[in-house]
């Protein structure tokens, strides 16, 4: 805890940092409003991605939040290591969890609460003694507390886990499969193999926190349901590369004898990897963040392995703890490497650009930040009440900012993306650059200077500002009265359709007319006859019931 404390305290802030900072800012104003206008064209606030961290962070402070995720997760980690790995190995083990709070530099900070979580999850699950990973180590895993106590944790803390990253219970349920596979693996080499014996091992296999883990997994599933949206998380092959490198190496340093059950969870994960990697879903390479563990395994199971291997098997772990390190470190040194991070994480960097913007932006347009690879702007800025095209959480810029991503940027595809989605502004902080925003920085710099449809308008401080040609409404052909975190007002001049530059949902409701959804995921808004009318954000029973059970692609009023 003391780590995690100096490193949260005097280290860089994490590239995620900004996003919990502006959600917590979020939550503290408005409680949990679960639309925001302000962001990302308009996107979901809390739920599908936390609801408990926020809160928490509210109630005790964010820092506190963090250092206690990171003891927590680390008690758990040692309880498991002191009970399962021999005395020798314990400087190994050491050293292996001095790593754990080195997260705090990738600023994941609700992934990190429900990864500590789940340790528990696990160090409890695996207090049972049935899945004997005590005997391939050296250790036990003995417990004092009572089964049915035992068994009320595992369930509690599934459900504050599910709460806190909804990516955390994923890796827990990748567990709990894995264990389930084991034990019928188990009790079939006892029955004999026969349909017989395979339904009843396999019964036999299933128990309360398989189910447990199993029902948490299935509230998310109809959490995205009752929150559609457009959104995927891309999966690079660059990601799938590195998943499968780390499962293969592993798999040469494990002896072939007493690590059934890792072979198992590897097999289990590269599965799940493999369908992500195909399946478009908000999860996409999110998958890979194994890595954040991968070192702190790695040394565990060389450590293990290293006194009786031989010297192939030997250079395999040592190519697994350089490959291990690489891995872990793509997360959580990223921050390291940015020297404008510390004056760019001050709201004094960004007072200029947000003050000259109040004061020029327009109630129906957004202004476009060219991301720095810190991403603070994203705060500073909405929390002003800027609406920005973009924020920070990239499974939100799929599909509708995807352009930003390609191998190849031009001019009139950014342009007309930046009258789709209604900008006036464009802000180009100093760099370096998220490298979704690289090709974008060199092309504003360009246009500027050609005066194609960019104009510089300002320098405010270390942000150059620069107006757009003919910028677009957010209600094009109408005018926007006011906007706020979940509604807008618009004048409308006749009947017919308009285009609303906020992402849809079916929980949009007009005053008057009907919403669709476009084939862009943006709303078309058509109404029979002149009017000021709004569109709100309203959650109730009954129109969650509704989209549930039908197609959530439009909505009308009343």
């Amino acid at each position: 805890m003391l780590l995690a404390t100096l490193i949260l305290t005097f280290g860089p802030a994490g590239v995620d940092r900004p996003a919990h900072q502006y959600q917590l800012w979020l939550f503290g104003h408005f409680g949990f409003t679960l639309w925001d206008n302000f962001w990302y064209a308009g996107r979901y606030s809390f739920v599908g991605y936390s609801i408990l961290f926020y809160p928490l962070s509210q109630l005790i402070g964010m820092g506190t939040t963090v250092v206690m995720s990171v003891g927590l997760g680390v008690w758990a980690v040692s309880m498991m290591v002191s009970r399962l790995i021999p005395t020798r190995l314990l400087l190994a083990s050491l050293l292996a969890t001095l790593l754990w709070p080195t997260e705090v530099l990738s600023g994941a900070y609700p992934y990190m609460l429900s990864q500590a979580l789940g340790a528990v999850v696990v160090l409890l699950v695996l207090a049972d003694g049935r899945l004997g990973i005590g005997d391939y180590a050296g250790g036990t895993c003995s417990h004092s507390i009572g089964d049915r106590t035992r068994k009320t944790f595992i369930v509690v803390l599934l459900l504050l886990q599910l709460g806190a990253s909804p990516l955390g219970v994923l890796f827990v349920e990748l567990f709990l499969i894995a264990r389930f596979i084991r034990l019928a693996d188990l009790d079939l080499g006892r029955a004999g193999v026969s349909i017989r014996g395979i339904i009843s091992s396999f019964y036999k296999a299933i128990d309360l926190p398989l189910v447990a883990g199993s029902a948490v997994a299935l509230v998310g599933l109809v959490s995205s349901k009752l929150f559609p949206t457009m959104a995927y998380y891309p999966f690079w092959w660059t990601d799938l590369a590195e998943i499968v490198a780390f499962v293969l190496l592993v798999t040469l340093v494990l002896p072939r004898r007493g690590f059934r059950f890792f072979r198992i969870a590897l097999g289990v994960y590269l599965l799940v990897c493999l369908v992500a990697f195909f399946v478009p879903t908000e999860l996409g390479s999110n998958v890979a963040r194994l890595s954040d563990a991968s070192l702190f395994g790695s040394i565990l199971i060389v450590s293990l392995i290293w006194a009786r291997a031989g010297v192939l098997r030997r250079i395999f772990s040592a190519f697994l703890i350089l490959f291990s390190a690489y891995w872990w470190s793509t997360l959580v040194t990223s921050a390291l490497t940015d020297p404008q991070v510390a004056a760019r994480s001050t709201s004094a960097y960004w007072s200029g650009a947000v003050s000259w913007l109040e004061g020029h932006l327009g109630t129906s347009y957004r202004v476009e930040l060219v991301d720095p690879s810190d991403h603070s702007g994203d705060y500073y800025l909405a929390k002003s009440g800027i609406p920005l095209v973009r924020g920070w959480f990239r499974q939100a810029d799929f599909p509708t900012d995807a352009l930003l991503y390609r191998s190849s940027l031009t001019a009139t595809a950014y342009l007309a993306w930046l009258h789709d989605l209604s900008v006036q502004f464009v802000a180009l902080p100093l760099g370096p650059y998220d490298f979704s925003s690289q090709k974008e920085a060199q092309l504003v710099r360009r246009l500027s200077v050609t005066k194609d449809c960019l104009t510089q308008v300002a320098n405010a401080g270390e942000v150059t500002i620069y107006s757009v040609c003919n910028p677009v409404a957010i209600v094009s052909g109408g005018n926007a009265v006011a906007m706020g975190r979940t509604s807008i007002t618009a004048r409308l001049p006749a009947g017919g359709t308009y285009r609303l530059s906020i992402h849809f949902s079916p929980y949009l409701i007009p005053s008057t007319g009907c919403l669709y959804r476009s084939s862009n995921g943006l709303t078309l808004w058509n109404v029979t006859s002149h009017a000021v009318a709004s569109v709100r954000f309203h959650l109730s029973l009954t129109r969650m019931l509704t989209v549930f059970f039908s197609d959530p692609s439009s909505v009308c009023a009343g």
